[in-house]
């Protein structure tokens, strides 16, 4: 394969129980590892879906349409959308749009249906098989760019193309939520608590045992692990390291992934990737119980459908899982009732040393990046955090706080300007007309935060007057701690080079109908500049 593998199936239509069903532009390809056999060239082709041992759906993305593929005779024929016309609408074929048709999955509720991602419309659409007519079933509503799609049950995962994955459900009679499950609005490689995790640029995902999902994360070349039941996010470690945070880095970008017996298969840019053995990824499955009261140990189920007997303690296991070694860690608590327990677990003793840290969010972020004892660095947001480590052979548990600054200095743009206070102080027209000035202004103060700051809206207490000197505030949402003097942060310095590109800001110049002479340019400090960055 000369290009990048957008999807792989096991191919229905072969009888070997070992070919795998390709899309990898502009061909769809059966290979079983010794040879590839083009089925069909569709120069528009990204995504497929086996309806039945002979019939394949294709989404055409450039020409925003859906096609059905017979095996047998290698006809193709229009199933959803309008051929070359892209946009968006339900119905029938030739009256439908969409404005990029990208993964398909059979309904699991209703095997008459596909689903489809609808990329640049934010949709996930739903296609009659014997019909062809499309319906919505979501757009927008907290979808960016969505591309896979997995079933967890009755509930759709959906990986959204910016950085998170949403959970979707919805009934017969049309009512659908949808919450992110996991990630950010913004790009990061960061495993642990669903609260905390970050993850980039999302394709494919796909279910490696129950409410265990792999999910191709292109945008750092790896995979990541998706455990709902934990609530976590962990890594796929291949390459043998004795430490991996992160997980293996793949030597060219993953697209899609294909899960089969004993095998994960990743398909790169030009090949497919096969993890076996102890390359496979390890469910996570850490077990933290309570003793009962009066009882000196507890029954634990463990990942084998095996159950141990422990007492009160922190256990490393180990398991077997499609020939993986995997570890996982027991937690047992004592009772608060139990005679001689101290209701805590016997993994912090006397000997763990008071570890317990606590940080304050820094200035325009929702979280603080943490050093961990094991030489990691974690960005947390506001919350305790319970953490296990190592001390002298014997595990530890401390807590991390993480805090927000409760009194706060906001962050504001400030201009002054010469004027007679009197028309202000004295003139209920006056007062009017600046606070749509403000207004107008505050709009083009917001163009220069962008997404790193917002402007606030209520701007009726922002300005005073006094000895001949007006000065106006518009303050934003950044808050700074309240013992401040000085703003030079990162932000503070962008923020600043944007004034000064800005034709507008040099002068800033306020209407005021009543003064003479009406136009007022805002005074210029020191360094010759009518804006400044001041706390309030």
């Amino acid at each position: 394969m000369n290009y990048a593998v957008d999807h792989m199936e096991v191919d229905l239509f072969k009888d070997d129980c070992r070919s795998i069903l390709v899309s990898s532009w502009p061909h769809l390809i059966s290979t079983d590892s010794t040879s590839n056999e083009i089925i069909i060239q569709l120069i528009f082709a990204t995504s497929f879906t086996q309806i039945n041992r002979t019939h394949v759906a294709i989404t055409e993305y450039d020409k925003g349409c859906i096609k059905i593929l017979e095996r047998n005779t290698t006809t193709i024929r229009l199933l959803a959308g309008t051929y070359n016309s892209r946009g968006f609408a339900d119905g029938p074929v030739g009256v439908a749009r969409f404005g990029g048709p990208r993964e398909l999955l059979l309904d699991a509720r209703n095997p008459g249906k596909l689903l489809v991602t609808d990329d640049t419309n934010n949709a996930i659409r739903s296609v009659d098989i014997e019909t062809g007519v499309v319906t919505t079933i979501i757009r927008g509503s907290g979808l960016n760019q969505p591309r896979g799609m997995a079933w967890e049950g009755d509930q759709l995962l959906v990986t959204n193309h910016y950085y998170y994955i949403s959970q979707l459900s919805w009934s017969f009679t049309g009512n659908v939520t949808n919450k992110k499950l996991v990630g950010e609005t913004y790009p990061g490689n960061l495993n642990g608590d669903f609260e905390v995790a970050e993850l980039s640029y999302l394709n494919e995902i796909k279910a490696i045992q129950k409410d265990l999902f792999a999910v191709v994360d292109y945008g750092e070349r790896r995979l990541r692990l998706i455990d709902t039941t934990g609530k976590k996010v962990l890594p796929v470690c291949f390459h043998g390291e004795i430490q991996c945070y992160d997980g293996s880095e793949f030597y060219s970008t993953p697209n899609s992934i294909l899960v089969v017996d004993n095998a994960v298969y990743v398909g790169l840019s030009s090949a497919i990737y096969k993890l076996t053995g102890d390359n496979l990824p390890c469910p996570h499955r850490n077990i933290t119980t309570m003793l009962l009261p009066d009882q000196l140990t507890v029954e634990v189920e463990l990942t084998d459908d095996h159950v141990a007997v422990l007492p009160e303690g922190f256990y490393r296991l180990e398991t077997t899982y499609r020939s993986a070694a995997c570890v996982f860690y027991v937690t047992v608590k004592g009772s608060e009732n139990l005679p001689g327990s101290t209701g805590t677990s016997t993994s912090v003793p006397e000997e763990c040393p008071n570890m317990n840290r606590t940080y304050y969010l820094p200035v325009s972020s929702n979280k603080v990046a943490v050093p961990l004892e094991d030489g990691r660095s974690k960005r947390f947001p506001e919350g305790v955090y319970r953490q296990i480590t190592e001390h002298n052979s014997i595990m530890c548990i401390y807590h991390i706080i993480v805090k927000r600054f409760t009194e706060v200095k906001k962050l504001a743009f400030n201009a002054q300007y010469f004027m007679d206070c009197n028309i202000i102080n004295q003139n209920e027209y006056g007062v009017f007309m600046l606070r749509s000035i403000m207004q107008m202004r505050r709009n083009q103060f917001q163009s220069i935060c962008g997404e790193d700051c917002t402007v606030s809206a209520d701007l009726g207490q922002d300005f005073t007057c006094y000895s001949g000197i007006l000065s106006l505030h518009w303050p934003t949402n950044i808050t700074y701690p309240s013992n401040t003097q000085l703003i030079s942060d990162g932000l503070s310095r962008k923020l600043r080079r944007k004034i000064n590109r800005t034709e507008i800001m040099k002068t800033l110049e306020i209407y005021v109908i009543s003064h003479q002479p009406p136009i007022i340019q805002a005074k210029v400090d020191h360094l010759e500049q009518a804006v400044t960055l001041v706390l309030q």
